[in-house]
């Protein structure tokens, strides 16, 4: 099941959760040029790792193999594909009449690229955190756009066999997953703002309280 994940949009995930969280958390971030997986230990950045490979990679085949244009990746990316290649099937879903070869895609050829790239990020991830990643004691999220991919959460936690949760933004009016660090980033720096001006001898005309924040509204469209 799919929930609002409310301690990772409190702080930039670089710099680690909020303390007062008692948590274990494994994050996936599945950026476009690389993924990683952060983890932190009752609250506390513990370590990163990072590969080489994100969403990029996924449309880098659909392009090449099956001759998507590339105005059409976001579309076929994150709306049409779905990362359960079992619940995927051979009607034609995307037509590009600039390729006379590959001139139907269906929907199991785009989710047998999907599956194939992220299920490899998360086995060298997996790989990579093997010593300090221990699924049975770790909340697992994701976060990043790779997330919005159908049924990304099922890929994942087949490949972890362990529940896995999409992290979804809970303030400035944001519910997209790849925004999660973005409002970590923004209140970073907006708690650090919120600390220069308290610290400093200037008249302070500025409403610093924590209240303020959530009641600031970014435009979603502005940040894809």
């Amino acid at each position: 099941m799919k929930v609002s994940n409310y301690f990772l949009d409190k702080e930039c995930l670089y710099s680690g959760v909020v303390e007062d969280e008692d948590i274990n958390c494994a994050i996936f971030n599945l950026n476009k040029f690389d993924s990683s997986i952060t983890l932190f230990k009752r609250g506390k950045f513990l370590k990163s790792y990072s590969y080489n490979k994100g969403s990029y990679s996924v449309e880098t085949d659909l392009v090449n193999k099956y001759g998507v244009k590339t105005s059409d990746l976001d579309r076929v990316t994150y709306i049409l594909a779905n990362a359960c290649l079992n619940e995927s099937n051979k009607r034609p879903v995307y037509k590009n009449e600039d390729y006379e070869s590959y001139k139907y895609l269906n929907q199991y050829q785009i989710d047998e690229i999907v599956n194939e790239k992220y299920k490899d990020i998360y086995e060298n991830l997996l790989s990579l955190s093997n010593q300090d990643f221990d699924k049975s004691t770790y909340n697992v999220y994701l976060s990043g756009k790779g997330s919005c991919i159908k049924n990304m959460d099922k890929l994942c936690s087949m490949v972890c066999d362990c529940q896995v949760n999409v992290s979804y933004p809970t303030c400035l009016s944001l519910s997209n997953p790849s925004h999660v660090q973005t409002i970590g980033l923004i209140k970073l720096n907006y708690k650090k703002l919120v600390e220069s001006i308290k610290a400093s001898s200037v008249e302070n005309t500025l409403d610093t309280s924590e209240s303020k924040f959530d009641k600031f509204i970014l435009d979603e469209n502005e940040l894809n």
